[in-house]
Order: structure tokens, then sequence, then C-alpha cells
């Protein structure tokens, strides 16, 4: 009887609700601001210590084009606290758009790219290029642009890239995957070892083995590497390969106050093995382990504490290695 009553106001009220949201913005913003606090030394003799601070200003948007694509972005302010210097204006880390068709993903533009086989292991940077994933259980990824490298790597620039990774989907009990990655550098690889290319094969597996215990691990080899220049030194063994075994316990959830997650790890990362490594503890060219807790102590107040400790690995055969460490500490 009330809606019959009142039926020219509630037909009157839709109306104007369905006007207003019209006009609402389809933009979506996220952010984060994020304090990172870093300590490396070198023990070989004498040995060097390195501290750096910095704080990120970081925004997010996210746009809907129409019902299957989306646009994205990451905007970055840095800030150096060692110096109270901004580090760069504001930049467009990435900018890409999206189309979801079904089980199939399109990402084109400078997009984020994190290998999935290895858990980022070889790679976790932008990508200027396109990306394209097919199935649901079990999924193809087909990758092709140009890679901006880790500065510790082995060009230490920017190479063509393609790759393609089969794995089954990550929240599974048990998880695995084959990868292909192609680098192509003529003149920086050239003069490393003697190739223009970086071929790098990667498999990848994990267990969960309960709701709060995982393990995972990866390995990479690369079949390119010879002898720098072609007539230089001889690639040592450890240069071209790569790999990582962590257990995790349980996990940080940043919407739940005193939530934790706890793992150990233990890398081996040659240097022609790896692009641009994930990790905040390890880098190119080092081997050893590496500690992390993830703890929120307010909703919404991330933070991360790492420790790492081992030694570099030689790039050539008969270069001498020496110990390293780093501790790195971020409020997101």
């Amino acid at each position: 009887r009330l809606a019959a009553e009142f039926a020219d106001e509630l037909n009157n009220l839709g109306v104007r609700v369905a006007a207003l949201e019209k006009k609402v913005d389809n933009v979506k913003w996220e952010g984060v601001v994020r304090y990172r606090y870093t300590s490396e030394r070198d023990y070989a003799t004498p040995s060097s210590r390195t501290n750096n601070q910095f704080v990120t200003f970081r925004l997010e948007p996210s746009a809907q084009i129409n019902a299957h694509w989306t646009g994205h972005a990451r905007i970055d302010y840095d800030t150096d606290m060692n110096t109270a210097a901004n580090t760069s204006s504001v930049t467009v880390e990435r900018m890409w758009v999206q189309g979801e068709y079904g089980n199939t993903s399109i990402l084109l533009g400078k997009l984020p790219y994190v290998t999935n086989v290895d858990g980022g292991m070889i790679f976790d940077e932008n990508l200027s290029g396109g990306q394209v994933t097919f199935g649901n259980n079990v999924m193809l990824t087909l990758t092709a642009g140009r890679a901006k490298q880790d500065p510790t790597g082995p060009a230490g620039d920017t190479a063509s890239y393609q790759g393609v990774e089969l794995y089954n989907d990550r929240d599974q009990k048990f998880t695995w995957g084959l990868g292909y990655h192609r680098f192509l550098h003529e003149d920086g690889f050239t003069a490393l070892y003697g190739k223009k290319e970086a071929n790098l094969f990667a498999v990848g597996a994990g267990l969960k083995v309960s709701d709060s215990v995982g393990l995972v691990g990866a390995y990479a080899w690369n079949s390119s590497p010879d002898r720098a220049a072609g007539i230089g030194p001889k690639v040592a063994a450890a240069a071209k390969r790569a790999w990582t075994v962590e257990l995790d316990y349980k996990g940080a959830d940043p919407a739940d106050k005193g939530s934790f997650g706890l793992f150990a790890g233990y890398r081996h990362l040659g240097r022609f093995a790896v692009w641009a490594p994930t990790y905040d503890g390890v880098g190119a060219g080092q081997k050893g382990w590496e500690f992390g807790l993830d703890y929120v102590p307010f909703k919404n107040v991330q933070t991360t504490f790492k420790y790492f400790r081992g030694k570099t690995l030689e790039q050539y055969e008969g270069q001498t290695t020496n110990d390293v460490s780093k501790i790195f500490g971020e409020i997101n």
C-alpha cells in the first residue's frame, strides 16, 4: 500500500539516483606512504657499509573504460631522508590497459611483470610491451617487450624480451611451473660472455603443508654464457645458475591488526641467471640466507624487517669472493 501511495515519489527518487550515479567519476584511487631503510655491508678488506633512507608517496589510479577494459597507472614521488633531497620529480612508473575476456587476460603498455614460475626470482620489474594469459586452473602466459634491468644485473641496461610460462593456479595446494625467457642485448651480453642473448630456463614448485605453513622453490639456468667477449675469462658455473628455497609461516594482512608472517630462505642468484630479482635482501651475484618478518601493528599499517647474510658469487673463474650482509626495514 505504501509503495502504491508513494509511487510517484519513489519513481522520482530512482530517476534522481540513477542520474547521480552517471555523474560519479569512474576512476578509483589507491595509494601508500612508505618509509624504507637499508644498510648494506661488504666485508672485503677494508669493509664498507652503505646506509640509505627513503620516503615514497605512491598513487595507483585505475579507470573503468568499458565492460572488458580498465586503465591503470602507478605514480611515485621519492625523498632521500639522508640528504633531505627529492630524488626525482613525480614519476609515472607504470601505465597500462588491461582487458578481461573470460579466461583470457590482456595487458598492454608499461606494465608490472613478475615471473610466475619462480615467484619473481628472475624478474620483478616494469616491462614495456604486452602480455596475454590464457586458462584458469592451468595457465599459459606469453610476454614480449622491452625489459628494464636491475642495475646490479648482467648488462645493466634495457633489453628486448620474449617469454613463455606454463603453470597452474597459485592458490592450489601444490603448485608447479615451467618457463623460458630470452633477453637480447647485443652489445652488453657480447662483452660479458660472447653471446648477444641470455636464454634462461626455469622450473618452480610449491607445497602448502597447512593453512599456516608453505614451502616454495625454483631453479633457473642460462644456457648462453661462454667467455667474456668470446676470448676472455671463462664464465663461472655459479654465475649461470640461480635457485631458491623458502619456508613461509602464516602471512600479514594489512586490514587485520596483529597479523604477521615469517619466512626463511636460501638463495643463490648467479649474475647471468637472473635479470631483476624480487628480493629485498639478497641481490644478483650473491648467495646466502635471508630471513623476514611482516607485522601489522595497526589497521592498514604494515611493518617489514629482513636480514640477509651470505657471500658474493664469482662471475668468472678464478675471481675472489667475500662476505656480505644487508638489513632491510620498511613501514607501509
